[in-house]
């Protein structure tokens, strides 16, 4: 009867270790169970690839248009790294590193946006207006026309604005008049732009450039002009034979880096 109360007692003991809910501390379980749970134990593998993806997206404040999406997506998948382990009883591990990339995505996000705002403003040189190409875009959405209250401000004004060179030019060198366009896809790969998304440069005499597909500082005098024309310093678009047409604006550019 002993032998048998023992197997039974021993049986209960096997199945409470089953049944029982894995906390997050072992200090509430018998040193058996603890072994237990320390053999079963994974390091969550969600928090592992947040914790990898946050620490390429903290190149967001050195570069925050081109990595900015990397943090953001760290910032998500640390995010079910935490549900992942605070919903599994303990058989999944890995707070630390979850907690990590988060703060680090954090960083990365934040941190990259708010220096590429600040660092924007410091390259605008001195008595000139700093425009975004939002501040060119029609108020009336409904319409998509007319020139916004900002951008009619600064007609005739010096600006400053950077953007990337529409391939649709007339060579590759010594390019002294283009369109620039504030969309990379479209610095890349051609196309009519919208005539808000699109301003027509005349650079310095005796100043031109090469294409290529960097970003560029241009500050100069804007001129705000709605006529219907062929763009300045174009040829066939890279996605057909049609020339650009001209859109709201144009640039009398004093200076370009």
């Amino acid at each position: 009867m002993a032998t048998e109360d023992l197997q039974d007692e021993s049986f209960i003991q096997d199945e409470q270790l089953q049944d029982d809910p894995i906390s997050e501390s072992d200090e509430s379980l018998d040193p058996r169970q603890a072994e237990f749970l320390k053999q079963y134990r994974v390091v969550s593998r969600i928090a592992l690839c947040a914790l990898a993806s946050s620490i390429v997206g903290l190149l967001s404040l050195l570069d925050f248009s081109t990595f900015w999406l990397i943090a953001a997506v760290a910032l998500i998948i640390s995010a079910l790294g935490i549900y992942q382990i605070n919903t599994s009883d303990g058989s999944v591990i890995g707070k630390l590193p979850a907690r990590a990339a988060l703060v680090f995505s954090l960083v990365g996000l934040v941190g990259g946006y708010a220096w590429q705002e600040y660092s924007f403003y410091l390259r605008v040189p001195e008595n000139h207006i700093p425009l975004k190409w939002s501040h060119l875009e029609p108020e009336d959405f409904g319409s998509r026309g007319g020139v916004p209250k900002r951008a009619g401000i600064a007609d005739g004004k010096d600006v400053y604005i950077e953007g990337y060179v529409h391939p649709g030019v007339s060579g590759m060198g010594n390019i002294a008049q283009f369109v620039l366009v504030g969309d990379f896809d479209t610095c890349c790969y051609g196309g009519q732009p919208k005539a808000w998304d699109m301003i027509e440069v005349q650079l310095p005499e005796n100043v031109t450039i090469q294409y290529n597909r960097e970003r560029r500082e241009i500050w100069g005098k804007l001129l705000v002009n709605q006529s219907r024309r062929i763009a300045v310093g174009t040829t066939g678009t890279v996605m057909g034979d049609e020339q650009l047409q001209g859109g709201y604006y144009q640039l009398v550019a004093v200076g370009i880096r």
